[in-house]
Protein backbone atom coordinates (compact mmCIF):
# COMPACT_ATOMS: atom_id res chain seq x y z
CA UNK A 1 0.00 0.00 0.00
CA UNK A 2 1.36 3.06 -0.97
CA UNK A 3 0.19 6.75 1.38
CA UNK A 4 0.96 9.82 0.62
CA UNK A 5 1.62 12.51 3.57
CA UNK A 6 0.57 15.94 1.85
CA UNK A 7 2.01 19.22 2.93
CA UNK A 8 1.22 23.04 1.99
CA UNK A 9 4.73 23.84 1.56
CA UNK A 10 7.99 22.61 0.74
CA UNK A 11 8.76 19.71 2.45
CA UNK A 12 12.65 19.54 4.57
CA UNK A 13 13.19 16.91 6.46
CA UNK A 14 11.47 13.70 7.82
CA UNK A 15 11.30 11.54 11.20
CA UNK A 16 9.58 8.26 11.86
CA UNK A 17 9.34 6.71 15.28
CA UNK A 18 8.78 3.30 17.08
CA UNK A 19 5.00 3.74 16.91
CA UNK A 20 5.11 4.40 13.22
CA UNK A 21 3.99 8.59 13.78
CA UNK A 22 5.10 10.47 10.80
CA UNK A 23 7.13 13.87 11.55
CA UNK A 24 7.72 16.34 8.63
CA UNK A 25 9.29 19.49 8.64
CA UNK A 26 8.34 22.51 5.88
CA UNK A 27 8.58 26.13 5.12
CA UNK A 28 6.84 28.53 3.36
CA UNK A 29 8.25 28.15 -0.14
CA UNK A 30 6.71 31.17 -1.37
CA UNK A 31 8.70 33.91 1.03
CA UNK A 32 11.96 34.07 -0.95
CA UNK A 33 13.37 35.99 1.94
CA UNK A 34 13.33 35.92 6.13
CA UNK A 35 11.28 35.99 7.65
CA UNK A 36 9.95 32.74 6.39
CA UNK A 37 7.93 30.25 8.48
CA UNK A 38 8.50 26.84 9.53
CA UNK A 39 6.43 24.36 10.46
CA UNK A 40 6.92 21.00 11.84
CA UNK A 41 4.02 18.73 11.39
CA UNK A 42 3.22 14.78 12.73
CA UNK A 43 0.89 12.16 11.57
CA UNK A 44 -0.18 9.46 13.91
CA UNK A 45 -0.16 6.27 12.77
CA UNK A 46 -2.48 5.07 10.11
CA UNK A 47 -3.77 8.85 9.69
CA UNK A 48 -3.16 10.94 6.36
CA UNK A 49 -4.17 14.12 7.97
CA UNK A 50 -1.21 16.00 9.67
CA UNK A 51 -1.07 17.85 13.36
CA UNK A 52 0.58 21.47 13.18
CA UNK A 53 3.26 20.48 16.23
CA UNK A 54 5.42 23.59 15.75
CA UNK A 55 4.94 27.12 13.67
CA UNK A 56 7.96 29.26 14.07
CA UNK A 57 8.47 32.23 12.24
CA UNK A 58 12.28 32.11 12.19
CA UNK A 59 12.49 28.49 11.61
CA UNK A 60 13.59 28.97 7.71
CA UNK A 61 15.42 25.66 6.47
CA UNK A 62 14.99 22.22 8.90
CA UNK A 63 17.27 20.01 7.41
CA UNK A 64 17.05 17.27 9.51
CA UNK A 65 14.69 15.76 12.44
CA UNK A 66 15.12 13.01 15.15
CA UNK A 67 12.28 12.52 17.83
CA UNK A 68 13.03 11.20 20.86
CA UNK A 69 11.40 8.34 22.95
CA UNK A 70 9.73 10.85 25.53
CA UNK A 71 8.44 13.26 22.68
CA UNK A 72 11.40 16.13 22.26
CA UNK A 73 11.73 17.05 19.16
CA UNK A 74 15.09 17.84 17.96
CA UNK A 75 15.75 19.85 14.45
CA UNK A 76 19.13 21.36 12.67
CA UNK A 77 17.52 24.71 11.42
CA UNK A 78 19.67 26.57 8.46
CA UNK A 79 18.66 29.84 10.27
CA UNK A 80 18.77 33.27 8.74
CA UNK A 81 18.79 35.87 11.85
CA UNK A 82 17.88 39.23 11.26
CA UNK A 83 20.62 41.70 12.27
CA UNK A 84 17.90 44.49 12.85
CA UNK A 85 19.89 47.62 12.20
CA UNK A 86 21.38 46.75 9.01
CA UNK A 87 18.25 44.58 7.76
CA UNK A 88 20.66 41.55 6.25
CA UNK A 89 20.68 37.74 7.20
CA UNK A 90 23.62 36.02 8.57
CA UNK A 91 23.30 32.21 8.75
CA UNK A 92 23.45 30.43 12.64
CA UNK A 93 23.49 26.96 12.61
CA UNK A 94 21.53 25.61 15.67
CA UNK A 95 19.90 22.28 16.48
CA UNK A 96 16.76 22.89 18.57
CA UNK A 97 15.11 21.22 20.92
CA UNK A 98 11.29 21.76 20.90
CA UNK A 99 10.32 20.08 24.37
CA UNK A 100 7.05 18.73 24.23
CA UNK A 101 5.20 20.45 27.14
CA UNK A 102 5.40 23.06 26.88
CA UNK A 103 6.63 23.55 23.72
CA UNK A 104 9.17 25.65 23.89
CA UNK A 105 12.90 25.34 21.71
CA UNK A 106 16.29 25.53 22.97
CA UNK A 107 19.79 25.18 20.81
CA UNK A 108 21.45 21.94 22.51
CA UNK A 109 24.16 22.55 19.56
CA UNK A 110 25.79 24.78 17.60
CA UNK A 111 27.97 23.49 14.42
CA UNK A 112 29.88 25.41 11.64
CA UNK A 113 27.83 23.95 8.88
CA UNK A 114 25.00 22.61 7.34
CA UNK A 115 24.08 19.21 9.55
CA UNK A 116 22.43 16.54 7.12
CA UNK A 117 21.22 14.29 9.62
CA UNK A 118 20.56 13.77 13.48
CA UNK A 119 20.91 10.84 16.13
CA UNK A 120 20.43 10.82 19.48
CA UNK A 121 22.15 7.08 20.88
CA UNK A 122 20.73 5.51 24.27
CA UNK A 123 23.27 7.72 26.22
CA UNK A 124 21.66 10.77 25.03
CA UNK A 125 24.56 11.61 23.05
CA UNK A 126 23.50 13.46 19.99
CA UNK A 127 25.02 12.87 16.84
CA UNK A 128 24.91 15.49 13.85
CA UNK A 129 26.71 14.91 9.96
CA UNK A 130 27.94 17.83 9.00
CA UNK A 131 28.19 16.85 5.09
CA UNK A 132 30.40 19.93 4.09
CA UNK A 133 33.12 19.91 7.01
CA UNK A 134 33.10 15.87 6.08
CA UNK A 135 32.45 14.88 9.66
CA UNK A 136 30.20 13.67 11.67
CA UNK A 137 29.81 15.36 15.41
CA UNK A 138 28.57 14.49 18.73
CA UNK A 139 27.70 15.97 22.19
CA UNK A 140 26.68 14.50 25.32
CA UNK A 141 23.01 15.96 25.65
CA UNK A 142 23.56 15.50 30.11
CA UNK A 143 26.78 17.45 30.28
CA UNK A 144 28.50 20.38 28.72
CA UNK A 145 30.89 18.76 27.16
CA UNK A 146 32.51 19.96 23.77
CA UNK A 147 31.98 18.80 20.51
CA UNK A 148 33.99 15.74 19.36
CA UNK A 149 34.88 15.22 15.79
CA UNK A 150 34.16 11.42 13.75
CA UNK A 151 35.96 10.88 10.88
CA UNK A 152 37.19 13.79 10.53
CA UNK A 153 39.05 15.34 6.77
CA UNK A 154 42.03 15.10 8.66
CA UNK A 155 42.18 11.44 9.05
CA UNK A 156 40.80 11.56 5.11
CA UNK A 157 37.68 9.25 6.13
CA UNK A 158 34.42 10.83 5.44
CA UNK A 159 33.40 12.71 1.92
CA UNK A 160 30.17 14.37 2.79
CA UNK A 161 28.45 12.08 5.22
CA UNK A 162 24.74 12.59 5.54
CA UNK A 163 22.38 9.99 6.69
CA UNK A 164 23.48 8.48 10.20
CA UNK A 165 22.49 5.31 12.51
CA UNK A 166 23.71 4.45 16.14
CA UNK A 167 22.70 0.96 16.90
CA UNK A 168 22.26 -0.66 20.89
CA UNK A 169 25.72 -1.55 20.78
CA UNK A 170 26.72 2.47 19.99
CA UNK A 171 28.06 1.64 16.79
CA UNK A 172 27.98 4.60 14.21
CA UNK A 173 27.09 3.87 10.60
CA UNK A 174 27.17 6.87 8.27
CA UNK A 175 25.77 7.09 4.65
CA UNK A 176 28.90 8.28 3.71
CA UNK A 177 27.92 10.08 0.60
CA UNK A 178 31.19 11.35 -1.65
CA UNK A 179 32.67 7.67 -0.93
CA UNK A 180 29.45 6.23 -2.46
CA UNK A 181 29.49 3.66 0.80
CA UNK A 182 27.99 2.85 4.38
CA UNK A 183 30.81 3.44 6.86
CA UNK A 184 30.51 1.53 9.79
CA UNK A 185 32.41 3.13 13.54
CA UNK A 186 32.46 0.76 16.13
CA UNK A 187 32.06 2.17 19.93
CA UNK A 188 34.30 4.82 20.80
CA UNK A 189 36.41 4.73 17.30
CA UNK A 190 36.21 7.96 15.90
CA UNK A 191 38.96 6.82 12.86
CA UNK A 192 38.49 4.09 10.60
CA UNK A 193 40.75 3.32 7.64
CA UNK A 194 39.41 2.63 4.38
CA UNK A 195 37.76 -0.51 4.03
CA UNK A 196 34.36 -0.22 3.02
CA UNK A 197 31.87 -1.64 5.07
CA UNK A 198 29.14 -2.41 2.33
Amino acid sequence: MIKTFLLEVGTAALFVDRKNIVYGASYDSLLTVPPRCGYIYKWPDGNSSAETMIYSEYMTDIQSLFVSENGDIYAYDYEMVDSDSLRWFEKKHDVIRWSSCPIVGVSVMNVTDNCYGLFIDLNSTLYCSVRDKHQVLRKSLLTNAALSPIGTIEGNQLNEPQGIFVDANFSLYVADTGNNRIQYFSAGQKKRNYQNWW
